[in-house]
């Protein structure tokens, strides 16, 4: 994953090309107001986004492979939370034939099948490095001289526990922020100016040069993040042995810790009135602020005010990539579409996020 941040220059442009296409494909243009089911669509827009730089543009439209790459968090969750549920000392013996359990590895087998033919394709393909894929599949080929040989069912496993950890959260940050612009219509015509602006000066490429500079998209996404987060608390950690703190209180190990972010996206002493949505937020603080300052108010930034990607050394490699991914999508459909909320619908859905309080995807009209 930490090759993604190294590699965005390259690929930003071919992810933007894919997301083009996949988008006019999955939201066809339309001269009329039409309800969507936006988090399925864009679920689907990410999936293969995604999924082109996991696996290449061979295999990321494949109907087989997005299947596995999408259901495998659900199965995945499903048979942690089983697990869970019986005794430590009797879960060699019954964790296997949990209904869940069983379907997970049939997932497996199912992802095993499907990256076999690409795999053997790629292994017996062209030792030119000029003609090899730029994609995480082909970067886990090349580190085998590294550590060793990985099997179909390593690989597959790789890039199941890459689409587990991008697709799904992505998806859902960018589905709360597409809430935010059908809740408030007045948003759309400042970032769309900014976005053909900028697009303007690259020559319509989605570089990286181009998403750094789209700050007040960058700006309304944190923004979502931080009023909207996909969960109230983050860094979420296990005791591994006791500790004490300052107040003399002892943390035994086994223990889970996390943050309360929510309390710290709500603090008026980090984040003057944090009730109000303000998309320029962190825009007019990026212009007011010391300019050695200014990476920490971008969206993809990791800091103690901001744990939308965690914290520390285990904070999300592939957030930058997650970032430019949700600008790219936003870009594409406020240059394609009219966003606003349903007919009798007079305020902002609930957020999408992680846990037994979620609330159901909700659909909003788009218009070409």
């Amino acid at each position: 994953m930490y090759q993604l941040t190294s590699k965005t220059d390259d690929l930003n442009p071919a992810v933007a090309e894919t997301i083009a296409k996949t988008l006019q494909r999955e939201l066809s243009p339309t001269s009329t107001w039409s309800e969507v089911a936006i988090n399925a669509k864009l679920l689907r827009i990410i999936a293969i986004a995604s999924g082109h730089v996991f696996v290449g543009p061979e295999l990321c439209t494949d109907e087989a492979y997005l299947s596995t790459s999408i259901d495998f968090t659900q199965h995945l969750m499903k048979a942690v939370y089983g697990i869970a549920m019986i005794p430590t000392f009797l879960r060699p013996l019954i964790a296997p034939w949990l209904p869940m359990t069983r379907e997970l590895h049939k997932r497996l087998a199912e992802a095993d099948a499907v990256f076999q033919p690409i795999v053997t394709a790629r292994q017996n393909g062209s030792k030119d490095s000029s003609l090899k894929h730029n994609d995480m599949l082909q970067w886990m080929l090349d580190a085998q001289t590294r550590v060793g040989e990985l099997s179909t069912r390593d690989l597959a496993l790789a890039q199941l526990g890459a689409s587990f950890a991008a697709i799904h959260t992505t998806t859902m940050t960018a589905t709360n922020a597409v809430y935010w612009l059908a809740a408030k219509p007045e948003l759309a015509p400042m970032l769309l100016e900014e976005v053909e602006q900028v697009l303007a000066e690259s020559n319509g490429q989605f570089t990286t040069s181009t998403l750094q500079n789209m700050t007040k998209m960058d700006s309304f996404l944190r923004e979502v993040m931080r009023v909207t987060p996909l969960s109230a608390s983050a860094y979420v950690r296990k005791v591994l042995k006791p500790f004490e703190l300052s107040n003399g209180q002892v943390i035994p190990a086994g223990m889970f810790v996390e943050v309360p972010s929510v309390g710290i996206n709500q603090d008026p002493d980090i984040f003057p009135n944090p009730d109000v949505f303000d998309a320029l937020r962190f825009y007019n603080l990026r212009r007011d602020d010391n300019p050695a300052q200014v990476n920490q108010l971008q969206a993809a930034y990791v800091g103690v005010t901001h744990l939308s990607f965690s914290f520390g050394k285990h904070a999300c490699p592939g957030r930058v990539f997650a970032v430019n991914e949700i600008k790219t999508v936003l870009a594409n459909l406020l240059r394609n579409y009219n966003i606003r909320l349903p007919d009798g619908v007079k305020k902002r859905y609930p957020s999408l996020v992680f846990g037994d309080q979620a609330s159901a995807p909700r659909r909003v009209c788009l218009s070409s």
